[in-house]
């Protein structure tokens, strides 16, 4: 398995929709951003020698749903909290600073859609390690042959490492590419699952990557000034199209517009209040609304 590209057509046919409704937790299920934390690189770290040399091996993960659902939890915490952030350097005048991590949590949203696709990735090993908490999912051929192949594999696993040790950022939106490539969902779910699959074939890493490699670069002249931030001009900034900054924001909009109403579904399915992962999922506003 020479690519993650690869790796990814293991990923199956699949939808959020199936994924969340497949889960099985006691609930309500408890959460705590401030505490929990995952056991499954642990896990994988402990059976590495199991996994040998091999690229794509399916074994048995004990309370699946239970690490899927925690892990998921905390990716959607990662997310919020740099949604968070940014609006503080929206409010405090940091509107340059603001879209280099605008970036940088539409980057992390890729995460948190890939899990609730249920597929999620974790450093092991000094690599990164895929893994995909239903491996049984795909078209009908496709499940009647794993349940023909594992039958004796109780809370299966994929685990997939390739020989590129590391997820690229550009490895993060192509998963994302191979997941809208193979959702199944209603028509009315189809407009969002599209608008995905092109925010991850524009290059939103560009304003970033601007400030980050170019010694000089800067947006904003004014983040430096002293002066207390116009808010209406930055509110004006963030709706800006057509500028090099406006690909990074309608990034953070779409991935915001698609996570939201799925996490939610996913909260309600695990006896979990969506205010207590985040408040800004209690809010009614856009992801423009929230940022200032």
């Amino acid at each position: 398995m020479k690519s993650w590209e690869a790796a990814y057509d293991c990923v199956r046919l699949r939808s959020t929709d199936e994924l969340i409704k497949s889960i099985g937790v006691t609930t309500p299920f408890e959460f705590d951003a401030t505490r929990d934390t995952s056991e499954v690189a642990v896990f994988i770290e402990a059976n590495w020698e199991e996994l040998g040399k091999e690229h794509n091996t399916i074994i048995s993960l004990p309370a699946r749903d239970m690490n899927l659902v925690r892990d998921t939890l905390i990716c959607a915490s990662k997310f919020f909290h740099v949604v968070h952030n940014v609006r503080s350097h929206v409010t405090g005048g940091a509107m340059t600073w603001a879209v280099v991590d605008i970036y940088h949590a539409a980057l992390l949203g890729t995460r948190l859609i890939s899990a609730l696709y249920g597929v999620l990735s974790y450093g092991v090993q000094g690599r990164t390690v895929l893994i995909d908490f239903r491996p049984e999912f795909g078209r009908e051929q496709d499940r009647k042959a794993f349940r023909k192949e594992n039958k004796d594999v109780e809370d299966p696993v994929r685990v997939l490492k390739p020989q590129p040790k590391q997820l690229s950022q550009s490895d993060a939106w192509s998963l994302i590419k191979r997941l809208c490539n193979v959702t199944s969902c209603p028509p009315d779910e189809q407009a969002s699952v599209d608008a995905m699959k092109q925010v991850a074939n524009e290059k939103n890493s560009a304003f970033r990557n601007m400030i980050f490699y170019d010694s000089v670069a800067w947006s904003w002249l004014d983040d430096f000034s002293a002066v207390a931030a116009n808010i209406v001009i930055q509110h004006g900034r963030l709706e800006e199209a057509g500028a090099l900054h406006s690909t990074t924001v309608n990034a953070l909009v779409e991935v915001f517009g698609f996570v939201k109403p799925r996490l939610i579904a996913l909260c309600g399915q695990c006896g979990v209040l969506p205010e207590s992962v985040s408040p800004i999922l209690a809010r009614n506003a856009s992801p423009v609304d929230l940022l200032g």
